[in-house]
């Protein structure tokens, strides 16, 4: 999930949804946010991984209804 670290409404977004995500979907394994780029991505992101393949039916449509303004690379 990426988002602009320079603008505080795309950072509280982000955190929001990084906690909403951790709260709705315990069984996640959700990484810390990165305030600068990392590896091959070029923005500000924080990564999840799903640990259970059944979880991606239920994960991504979560997140695309909620991701708001920021970009998820899938």
């Amino acid at each position: 999930v990426y988002f602009d670290s320079r603008d505080e409404a795309s950072l509280q977004s982000a955190r929001d949804l990084h906690t909403q995500l951790a709260l709705q979907f315990p069984q996640l394994k959700i990484f810390p946010l990165h305030m600068k780029p990392v590896g091959p991505h070029p923005l500000p992101m924080f990564e999840l991984h799903l640990l259970n393949r059944l979880d991606f039916g239920a994960v991504l449509p979560w997140l695309c209804l909620r991701r708001g303004e920021h970009t998820v690379l899938v």
